[in-house]
């Protein structure tokens, strides 16, 4: 992780800590509005080509929030990823002057961009609560876990997948890979998987990188159980591979480890 990433996720926590302090609890999903707030950022909805822009103006900071699609289906999370990613941005000024100005330190252009994703996801998936939920508990184990995430937090599949590796809260012998349509191949989006992986002789997988080049030593001696699912024997060890549609360009591959290897 870069200082300027670790400096900004430091941020973040410092300032969910005050809302929850604010508020008597921390609750999914993170209540952007109260944090903004906190923070000092003037919000406004309207309709317009960008989905989300951070403007310093006369009367302080403000971030304007594309209004033209808010009832179709899925556009509310993806809002909210944009509204979590133009609060990072926020937090790259110094709001302490009239009109705020950009802090003489920050980060700009595709880094500045970058950051503010990766802020982003971090922001609406926080550590303090993903290991409440889950490291505390039980790890995530299946697919209903990362669709509790996805309800609970309201994020998208990419960011809880994506979320659930970074904090390591999933289950040794269990992996999750996000899978993309693209340009007539299969590419890996998002994964989260434990060290075991390794262990059976699978590449870590690369985001971007074909499934197909990924997942070739599995498939050369698999066996199709069903339609959309295979068992291969790796080093004396069944593997089953369970592949799930999300939506009409992506799907879901789960990997889990069987045990000695035996029929189903």
């Amino acid at each position: 992780m870069t200082d300027r990433l670790a400096k900004l996720r430091s941020r973040i926590d410092s300032l969910l800590l005050t809302l929850e302090k604010a508020e008597g609890d921390l609750v999914t999903p993170i209540d952007l509005d109260a944090l903004s707030k906190l923070i000092g950022v003037g919000i406004e909805w309207r309709r317009m080509v960008p989905e989300g822009l951070t403007c310093a103006t006369p009367e302080g900071l403000k971030i304007y929030l594309q209004s033209n699609f808010l009832e179709q289906p899925g556009v509310r999370v993806r809002q909210r990823f944009t509204w979590a990613h133009e609060l990072c941005h926020a937090l790259f000024y110094d709001l302490k002057v009239t009109p705020p100005k950009k802090q003489p330190s920050s980060p700009a252009g595709a880094s500045l961009e970058r950051l503010c994703q990766e802020g982003a996801a971090y922001l609406l998936v926080p550590d303090i609560l993903l290991r409440r939920h889950f490291i505390s508990l039980n790890p995530v184990q299946s697919i209903a876990d990362i669709d509790r995430v996805m309800h609970d937090y309201g994020v998208s599949t990419d960011v809880a997948v994506r979320r659930i590796h970074q904090v390591g809260s999933i289950q040794d012998g269990y992996a999750v890979l996000l899978l993309r349509e693209a340009k007539g191949d299969t590419r890996i989006e998002a994964v989260c998987f434990g060290g075991w992986l390794r262990r059976f002789f699978f590449e870590i997988p690369e985001i971007g990188g074909s499934f197909r080049s990924w997942s070739a030593n599995f498939m050369r001696n698999a066996i199709a159980v069903d339609g959309r699912t295979w068992k291969s024997a790796l080093d004396g060890e069944d593997i089953l591979l369970v592949r799930s549609r999300r939506s009409p360009f992506s799907e879901i591959a789960e990997l889990r480890h069987q045990g000695h290897a035996a029929s189903i």
